[in-house]
């Protein structure tokens, strides 16, 4: 045990108790968690990943859904009647950036207006010139 040392109580997320420990302990495992930290390799910000492209092409594919509800004059009432889906979860399709919908979600959604989805299958070539770009 660390002479002279103050404890200090560290609360947690889960509402059980505090965990107290001592100062210099406290202090030492933040030195070491900072010298982990320089070890840790950095990924530059530029670089999308495929699960950032995939939820900037579902994001993309929602926004121009609700643009063409909204430019066909149908609420989210109406979209809840024609394709089952409910409101609550429509509101969050359209607006919740980290939803991820299933392409059955989007492919409803889509009918409920007459329209349909695709998906392309490209050349990995293409989409690189995506990536890269």
């Amino acid at each position: 045990m660390v002479r002279n040392s103050q404890p200090v109580e560290i609360s947690n997320s889960r509402g059980t108790q505090p965990l107290v420990v001592e100062r210099e302990i406290l202090q030492k495992m933040e030195e070491l968690l900072a010298r982990l930290e320089a070890f840790r390799p950095a990924r530059p910000l530029s670089e999308p990943t495929v699960k950032t492209l995939s939820v900037e092409v579902v994001r993309e594919a929602m926004d121009s859904l609700k643009t063409e509800r909204m430019r066909q004059g149908l609420s989210l009432a109406d979209m809840r009647e024609r394709s089952g889906i409910e409101r609550s979860a429509l509101c969050k399709l359209e607006n919740d950036a980290a939803c991820n919908p299933t392409l059955r979600t989007l492919t409803r959604y889509a009918a409920a207006m007459g329209k349909r989805v695709r998906v392309v299958l490209e050349d990995a070539e293409s989409s690189d010139q995506l990536v890269s770009a």
